[in-house]
């Protein structure tokens, strides 16, 4: 029998602020704030893809997320960078297992961010 082992943990990761969907006034505009904060999370790359490859009329950059296991994302959330920046989360958060061990190490999403 084994042990299963610890989740990963990334020491020198970012802390990220989860911004939950605001209550909307009439007017459709409502306050963005933390909600509560997940981390330190892993954001190996970025993958910039040019307007001219996509054919929109706007450069998108694609964020890769890993976070704890456990950690509280959703996909309607945004998520604030350690530089200010906000980003839309725009797929289902995953956790990749172990088909052996049942190991979960982290979850795993990818963020938007519109320029």
């Amino acid at each position: 029998m084994t042990t299963a082992s610890p989740p990963l943990f990334f020491p020198a990761g970012s802390m990220l602020g989860v911004i939950r969907a605001p209550a909307y006034d009439p007017f459709g505009d409502g306050p963005r704030v933390i909600h509560h904060y997940i981390g330190p999370c892993d954001m190996p790359y970025n993958e910039m893809r040019s307007m001219r490859e996509t054919r929109e009329t706007r450069a998108r950059a694609f964020i890769d997320i890993r976070a704890p296991t456990g950690s509280d994302v959703l996909k309607s959330d945004w998520i604030s960078l350690p530089s200010g920046l906000l980003v839309r989360v725009i797929s289902e958060p995953n956790t990749p297992r172990n088909p052996f061990t049942g190991w979960a190490p982290f979850i795993h999403f990818m963020a938007e961010e519109v320029g």
